[in-house]
């Protein structure tokens, strides 16, 4: 493992040398799992097998393991990768005990990263903000994805096989599919994806998962078409499947204007749903060989 200067920050993975003993691994059995879930039982494996974690910044090393450390920082790696990718402020949370900080990742210049650190331990960091390169700091976290992925693996963890792993180990690291984006930078965030095709969901004062849907009714391509006042989730995500899969473009992308009315919990739900459904329209045993890669940018005023 490269030590470099052990006082700024980094986060690093020394892989294992060697499989894990296949008693100590996760049977996988009980899914499906989404993406926290997948790098804390993925994190777990590897703690059965010789790797070693490393991390430190604003001043010192940190104690960093394996199973619950690390696997704190990679339940965000998917989304922070998409924050460097559109250059959109995010904030990580670090909440395991004994580390209990967060790193807010902002990016003042096209070629510069500012890392803020917020201790909530009697640690105090210094400095607490740290200036980096982009791509030197962006090499370092898609190398932690990619020797992550990469170490599933070698540990013989089946979670190896799960998105977005493989497509870490063959170096791709493509926006998460479900993005919360200021309404005030959707623009630049739209065109620096350059989407073929755009749909635009006009959601501005959408206050409720009524409102929402309602939306999506009106603009989105529904197969079947949804019809009366009744409103069914299930429903409008088997609709929105089948209008999705069947259109032309394989690599859409939605835009929904701002849900900043939206409460947190309601919210929750709807990344849910639209991260679930991304995923069934990306994969080619659902899609009869015919996978559409969708996008979700959601306006919201505290992204």
């Amino acid at each position: 493992m490269p030590s470099g200067d052990r006082t700024r920050f980094h986060v690093r993975l020394r892989p294992p040398t060697v499989p894990a003993p296949p008693e100590e691994l996760d049977p996988c059995d009980e899914g499906p799992y989404d993406h926290t879930v997948l790098t804390m039982i993925g994190c777990s494996d590897l703690a059965a097998t010789d790797a070693a974690a490393e991390a430190g910044g604003f001043g010192a090393p940190w104690h960093f393991d394996v199973s619950y450390d690390l696997s704190a920082f990679l339940e965000d790696l998917d989304r922070l990768l998409t924050a460097f990718h559109d250059r959109t402020p995010y904030a990580l949370d670090l909440y395991p005990q004994g580390v209990e900080r967060t790193l807010t990742f902002t990016f003042p210049a096209p070629d510069l990263v500012a890392v803020h650190c917020a201790s909530r331990t009697d640690w105090v960091p210094s400095p607490a903000t740290e200036h980096h390169p982009y791509d030197r700091l962006h090499s370092q976290l898609t190398t932690l994805a990619r020797t992550f992925a990469t170490a599933l693996e070698t540990a013989g963890s089946r979670t190896a096989a799960h998105p977005p792993f493989p497509a870490w180990r063959a170096g791709h690291f493509a926006p998460t599919p479900v993005t919360l984006v200021h309404p005030d930078d959707l623009p630049r965030v739209l065109a620096a994806r350059a989407p073929a095709r755009h749909h635009r969901v006009g959601t501005t004062g959408a206050a409720s998962l009524d409102d929402l849907y309602d939306a999506v009714r009106r603009t989105l391509p529904l197969d079947p078409p949804l019809h009366g006042h009744s409103r069914s989730w299930d429903a409008l995500d088997d609709s929105l499947f089948g209008g999705l899969h069947a259109d032309d473009d394989r690599a859409p992308l939605i835009t929904f204007t701002d849900l900043s009315a939206l409460p947190p919990l309601e919210l929750r739900f709807v990344h849910h749903e639209f991260t679930s459904l991304a995923t069934s329209l990306a994969n080619p045993a659902h899609t009869r060989g015919r996978p559409t890669h969708v996008q979700f940018l959601i306006g919201r005023t505290d992204a």
